[in-house]
C-alpha cells in the first residue's frame, strides 16, 4: 500500500461508518465542492437538456426534506444520462473527471434511496481519485502513471502535495461538522459553495500537463 492509499483508507473509514443521512450529505457537499470540474466537462461536451448545477439544486432540496420517501427517482435517471459512460464524449481526462464528480452526486442519491444497502458502497473513493487524476496531469502529463517505478513514487509523494492537503482539510472539517450536528443542510451547502475548487488555481500546470499528454510525451 502506498502512502497515498494509506491516507485515503484512514480518511474514508469514519465516513463509511456515518449514519446514511449524514454520509449522503458528505457526498453531496463534495459533489458541490468539485462541481466546477463537472462544469468544465459540460463546457466541452454536447449540450444536454439537464445541467449538473440543476441536478445539485434538486438533490439539496431532497436532503433538506430529510425523507427518503420524498426522493424522485427521475433525478437519478437524469443524472445517469448526464454522466459520461465508458465511451468518451470529450476525452479521457474530462470524461473521467465528470464520472468521478457525477458519481459522488449519484452516490448521495443512492444512499438516500437505499440507506440499508449503503454500507456496501464506497463512492467516497472518487474524491481522492479525482485529485490524483488532476495531479497526474499537472505533474506528469498523463491520466495515470500506472504501476511503474515513477507511478509508485508519484503516489508516495501525494500526501505532501498542497492540493491533497487542502482536500484533506476540507474532508476533516466536513466530517467534524456533520458529526457535531453544528450546521444545517443550507449551511453545509454554503460551506461547499464557498470552498468550491477553482479551475484557475490549477493553472498553468494543468494546461501544460494536458499539452504534454496530447503530445504523447509521457515516458517517451
Amino acid at each position: 500500500m502506498t502512502n497515498f492509499e494509506a491516507m485515503c483508507a484512514q480518511l474514508e473509514a469514519p465516513v463509511t461508518r456515518m449514519p446514511p443521512a449524514k454520509r449522503a450529505l458528505f457526498l453531496l457537499a463534495y459533489a458541490q465542492r468539485l462541481a466546477p470540474l463537472f462544469e468544465e466537462y459540460e463546457r466541452k461536451a454536447p449540450r444536454r437538456s439537464e445541467r449538473f448545477d440543476g441536478i445539485l439544486d434538486q438533490l439539496w432540496r431532497v436532503a433538506a426534506r430529510g425523507a427518503a420517501t420524498a426522493v424522485d427517482k427521475s433525478i437519478l435517471e437524469a443524472l445517469e444520462t448526464l454522466i459520461p459512460g465508458e465511451d468518451w464524449v470529450v476525452d479521457g481526462f474530462y470524461d473521467a473527471l465528470a464520472q468521478n464528480v457525477g458519481g459522488l452526486a449519484a452516490g448521495a442519491l443512492e444512499i438516500m434511496l437505499n440507506p440499508v444497502e449503503a454500507s456496501v458502497w464506497r463512492p467516497e473513493a472518487a474524491i481522492f481519485d479525482t485529485i490524483r487524476l488532476l495531479l497526474a496531469e499537472m505533474r506528469l502529463g498523463c491520466t495515470d502513471p500506472g504501476d511503474t517505478t515513477e507511478g509508485r513514487s508519484f503516489d508516495d509523494s501525494l500526501p505532501g502535495e498542497p492540493l491533497v492537503e487542502e482536500e484533506r482539510r476540507f474532508w476533516l472539517g466536513t466530517v467534524t461538522w456533520l458529526e457535531s450536528d453544528a450546521a444545517s443542510t443550507e449551511d453545509l451547502r454554503r460551506h461547499a459553495v464557498c470552498n468550491a475548487l477553482k479551475m484557475a488555481d490549477l493553472q498553468p500546470a494543468l494546461a501544460l500537463g494536458l499539452a504534454k499528454d496530447r503530445a504523447g510525451a509521457w515516458q517517451r
